[in-house]
């Protein structure tokens, strides 16, 4: 494989959950670019290697909402949340946007967390569709009916998500 088509199937075989071969493939690579590391990163995260995508992060220098969005991502998918929220914090605040923000509080949602999920959501400068109706699935979930159709009345538009 030539180092041009490297970028192009690092992410595909994470995808295919063939870390291994995307690592090969990257760690080959002469020049990294936030793209291929994210895709690294996720590949990591969606197989519960946290500890490689931990060391990959440290490596990368350079970041981007995205990459904070999917280690955060990574230990809530894998329920710890003191972990997720550990590094949501330390997120400069140039890369807390709506993604990062959303990927926490449905990390407190998924895990039953309602009342942290509810402060998150709360304090949010901008919602975007996922976390509206993540906040109302989760109210329901957790047998609070009341309370997620209250949300789902502040939605101020609805679309196919919610």
């Amino acid at each position: 494989m030539t180092a041009s088509w490297a970028p192009r199937w690092c992410p595909v075989y994470c995808k295919c959950g063939l870390l291994a071969d995307a690592r090969e493939v990257f760690d080959r690579m002469p020049d990294r670019n936030t793209v291929t590391c994210n895709a690294m990163l996720a590949g990591y995260t969606a197989a519960g290697d946290i500890a490689n995508a931990e060391a990959l992060f440290a490596d990368m220098g350079s970041w981007t909402p995205v990459t904070w969005a999917t280690l955060i991502r990574g230990f809530a998918e894998e329920g710890d949340m003191v972990d997720a929220q550990r590094w949501f914090e330390a997120a400069p605040p140039g890369m807390r946007n709506v993604v990062t923000w959303t990927v926490a509080v449905q990390g407190y949602v998924a895990t039953g967390d309602m009342e942290t999920a509810r402060e998150l959501f709360d304090k949010m400068p901008a919602w975007n569709a996922f976390v509206w109706s993540s906040m109302v699935t989760g109210y329901f979930k957790a047998g609070n009916a009341n309370e997620a159709h209250a949300v789902f009345n502040r939605i101020p538009v609805r679309n196919l998500v919610n």
